[in-house]
């Protein structure tokens, strides 16, 4: 066995030793030699090479297993908090789903903010949370992904506007991307 730079890192005097001649992450190639090169120094060094399983030759007709996994999906809600006019203000609460559990957000929360309320409520667990003003109109529009509540999540409820206040304001919530918790298993053939 030679390193890159061709001086001898190990050698074998028995045409028995079956060992990969390239493809060495080190740059290493094996080359057969006429003579032994000692490995070992010292007064009655020896050693002992042993096979403890026989490898199996790549072949794609000895497959283990094979599937296609299906990619899942992460729930996204979208909170929608618009005004007809610059006046929007006040707070809202919400609640995930039938939960009695609510945080309470002001008309203009930041996305971090917003982020760190959703995930104080028992149910929710991880999300990530992004902010937009819309182009068009007066609020905000607060995107969450739900990023450790796999599968369909129960959308998000608000308790109404009573202390919201600004012109024909409303609070829309929608599921924007439903979540899918993808494939759950691996069916594993021809094992041996």
């Amino acid at each position: 066995l030679h390193s890159s730079n061709t001086f001898v890192v190990s050698s074998a005097a028995s045409s028995l030793v079956s060992v990969p001649r390239g493809g060495w992450t080190n740059g290493a190639v094996v080359s057969l030699s006429e003579t032994a090169v000692s490995m070992l120094l010292g007064t009655n060094a020896i050693t002992q090479v042993s096979s403890i399983q026989s490898g199996v030759e790549p072949s794609f007709s000895n497959i283990v297993y094979s599937a296609n996994l299906e990619i899942s999906q992460n729930e996204v809600q979208e909170i929608e908090l618009l005004s007809d006019e610059i006046d929007l203000g006040g707070i809202f609460e919400l609640s995930l789903g039938t939960s009695s559990d609510k945080v309470v957000l002001s008309f203009d929360e930041s996305a971090a903010d917003f982020e760190t309320k959703l995930q104080s409520l028992a149910l929710i667990g991880s999300v990530s949370v992004e902010k937009i003003q819309p182009l068009n109109s007066h609020g905000c529009i607060w995107t969450i992904t739900f990023l450790s509540n796999l599968g369909d999540v129960p959308l998000l409820r608000h308790s109404g506007l009573l202390n919201l206040r600004g012109t024909n304001v409303s609070l829309k919530i929608t599921e924007k991307f439903k979540g899918n918790m993808g494939q759950q298993h691996v069916i594993v053939k021809n094992l041996e």
